[in-house]
């Protein structure tokens, strides 16, 4: 007979923080931007926890989108 057993352990993780900032310039003709204007700072926000989520050992606290039209 086989017989699983399920150990449970909690790791302390040890964290830096950093203050990251850039300007990410978006395709209106692409697919990230939502038909609503007014929802566009979310669409961006969500395009950059989505590629943000799946890098280990990184834990996002905050993220803040300001559109503005830059570079017109």
């Amino acid at each position: 007979m086989l017989k699983c057993v399920l150990i449970r352990s909690t790791v302390q993780m040890n964290f830096k923080s950093f203050h990251v900032s850039f300007t990410m310039k978006v395709d209106e003709d692409g697919n990230i931007l939502s038909l609503v204007e007014e929802a566009h700072e979310e669409d961006v926000e969500d395009v950059v926890a989505n590629a943000l989520h799946d890098i280990d050992d990184v834990k996002i606290e905050k993220i803040k989108v300001k559109g503005k039209d830059y570079g017109r």
